[in-house]
């Protein structure tokens, strides 16, 4: 059976949620179905869909607090596009629009299933109206790994509801292993010889960062001299960052790579991924990345991370904030090119078979179905 869904997202700029929704738009549209993405004006998410060929609606303004014009307008145009398009299903993937669609669906006269999925670590704060958005206005549920799941069984607002937990999933086909480009290693001024740790996410505290740069100094400054870093990502952080790296002795070692859009390509020059993060973080696509391109990975217990790694098999779990058991693990995997090639290989296969693209979207397509099957009893 095709559905024809529209899906929702409140953010303009980058972020998990963006490729979420990208993501499951471009494999709808694979699968035979019809999906209608409604974001805001000017947004990453809007360039991303239309150049796949998404229907793209993206004269939202879902704006930051409540504006009562700005809400009304956003409800109104929710209204005329379910007036326009015959919907089967609405799936809301942030606070802003899930309030923006439930609005419309109280307003309609022939009423739709709307899904939620929860993102982040966020707490959803008990009130009234979150009890009501959340129970009344929300016939599903998904969330993005257990961590998550299990902090809204906690919660009063979710209290009774069915959570289903779908971890993002990431395009294998397009994150599979390719052989580092001579150029770009140039580019960023790494020779044959160095061994390159990758981080990719935002340049903010809760990335982990400075963890990292603790564990690589000794590191660097005695027996592997060769270690680069590479962190790849745009944020507030950044001129502290590098004070930090100066502080450390090891700028000379540090390459700030910036917001990229050869990700792929900045990936393939990886020996070592490390995803250090400490908090926020869930289900991390750039960590799946690094995994689906055979490389191993070095991360934190924090939220979804350890969900998502073997430990000991396709890299190491360490504890959060704990920069000589990071060191360590990092150490190992720099004396040994063969175990970075094994761990490297058994991510690839766990990326394909628990974290695929094409697994995520067939599990939210079963959402979909028994929540359409369920309003309509």
């Amino acid at each position: 059976m095709s559905y024809a869904i529209l899906i929702s997202n409140f953010h303009r700029h980058g972020g998990g949620q963006r490729v979420y929704v990208h993501i499951l738009a471009c494999h709808l549209l694979r699968f035979g179905h019809r999906p209608l993405v409604a974001c805001p004006r000017d947004s990453f998410l809007a360039r991303d869909c239309r150049k796949d060929g998404i229907e793209t609606l993206d004269r939202f303004d879902f704006g930051r607090g409540f504006t009562p014009v700005s809400f009304s307008r956003d409800v109104a145009l929710a209204l005329r596009v379910r007036s326009e398009n015959r919907l089967d299903l609405i799936h809301a993937n942030g606070s802003r629009d899930h309030w923006v669609m439930a609005a419309a669906n109280l307003l309609s006269r022939e009423k739709l299933p709307l899904v939620r999925t929860l993102h982040n670590t966020n707490p959803v704060k008990n009130h009234f109206l979150n009890r009501y958005l959340h129970r009344e206005c929300a016939h599903g549920t998904i969330s993005v790994c257990n961590y998550v799941k299990e902090m809204l069984e906690e919660s009063p607002v979710f209290e009774k509801r069915e959570i289903s937990v779908i971890h993002n999933g990431v395009d294998t086909d397009k994150f599979a292993p390719i052989p580092p480009d001579p150029e770009l290693r140039k580019e960023l001024g790494i020779s044959e010889t160095d061994i390159v740790i990758g981080l990719v996410g935002r340049l903010d505290w809760d990335k982990g960062h400075k963890y990292l740069f603790e564990a690589a100094a000794p590191l660097i400054n005695g027996k592997f001299a060769n270690i680069k870093i590479i962190a790849v990502g745009f944020g507030k952080e950044l001129e502290r960052l590098k004070q930090f790296c100066e502080q450390l002795r090891i700028s000379r070692n540090v390459v700030f790579a910036g917001q990229r859009n050869d990700i792929r390509e900045i990936i393939s020059i990886f020996d070592i991924g490390v995803q250090p993060s400490i908090a926020v973080d869930t289900s991390s696509y750039s960590m799946k990345e690094i995994m689906a391109m055979q490389k191993p990975v070095v991360c934190s217990s924090y939220g979804g991370l350890k969900e998502i790694a073997e430990d000991g098999v396709t890299g190491y779990i360490v504890p959060p904030r704990d920069s000589d058991s990071l060191r360590e693990r990092i150490a190992e995997l720099c004396r040994s090119r063969e175990m970075r090639e094994q761990m490297g290989k058994a991510g690839r296969r766990r990326v394909e078979q628990e974290f695929s693209a094409k697994i995520s979207v067939q599990k939210t397509l079963e959402v979909y179905r028994r929540t359409i099957e369920g309003f309509r009893k």
